[in-house]
């Protein structure tokens, strides 16, 4: 279908729950940019839920000087970004390689990114994603998730911005909001949790939150990646 206003617009004017209604998935934005096409879901899926969590976690939200639209990750796990990759084609249709790169430091490093203005604005209206790394955000839409797109988006978070050590899985985050988001998560899912907050001195307060004994939790999130996986496939 072909609109006579521009993608964001539409997004503004319908809204989540009017845009499902449409049950259209596939838009075309740009004719001067070659058809800047994607698939976009129509319900909250797990899939979908995954990518928000990693784009929360590690990805960049970018509007370029001349009308470049980018969604990227980089991070040195090149099977975490492979996920990522798959879980893009199912979810938007889009098929981008993994390129290696080399950091300034020397460091070896893995990008995945793609340019689409559709994805760019979707995630950015319906889940309140911004251009960079925001010191205020947040999981938007957070009540109407299911444990499973909760898991989800978990472990998106987990593979981006988590670790697990010492017997213990941590969630980082310099955004206040977030955190209480994770709280919120974790309080939903039955799992008990403690949150500290350091300073650092120029920086920004940083939170952990600390999950000890989470065999559970990690059981569940390696499940949801197990369904990942499959669906992928």
């Amino acid at each position: 279908m072909v609109y006579g206003m521009p993608f964001d617009d539409v997004i503004d004017v319908l809204g989540w729950e009017l845009f499902k209604g449409l049950r259209i998935n596939r838009f075309t934005s740009g004719k001067a940019a070659g058809y800047c096409s994607a698939n976009l879901p129509i319900e909250k899926t797990v899939p979908l839920c995954y990518l928000v969590g990693a784009t929360i976690g590690d990805g960049c939200l970018r509007h370029g000087t001349e009308g470049s639209y980018f969604v990227s990750f980089e991070m040195s796990d090149k099977s975490i970004l492979s996920l990522i990759q798959k879980s893009f084609f199912t979810v938007f249709g889009l098929s981008k390689k993994i390129k290696r790169i080399k950091r300034t430091d020397g460091r070896r490093s893995y990008l995945l990114k793609y340019s689409n203005k559709i994805v760019y604005y979707f995630l950015q209206r319906f889940f309140n994603l911004g251009p960079r790394k925001a010191k205020k955000v947040g999981v938007f839409g957070l009540e109407n998730l299911t444990r499973a797109q909760k898991s989800a988006l978990l472990l998106g978070l987990y593979h981006t911005d988590g670790s697990f050590t010492k017997n213990s899985l941590r969630f980082y985050t310099s955004s206040n909001r977030l955190k209480n988001d994770i709280e919120t998560i974790l309080t939903g899912l039955g799992y008990a949790f403690n949150t500290y907050a350091y300073q650092r001195e120029s920086y920004s307060t940083e939170y952990q939150v600390c999950i000890s004994n989470p065999q559970k939790l990690v059981s569940e999130l390696f499940a949801v990646e197990a369904e990942l996986i499959k669906q992928n496939i």
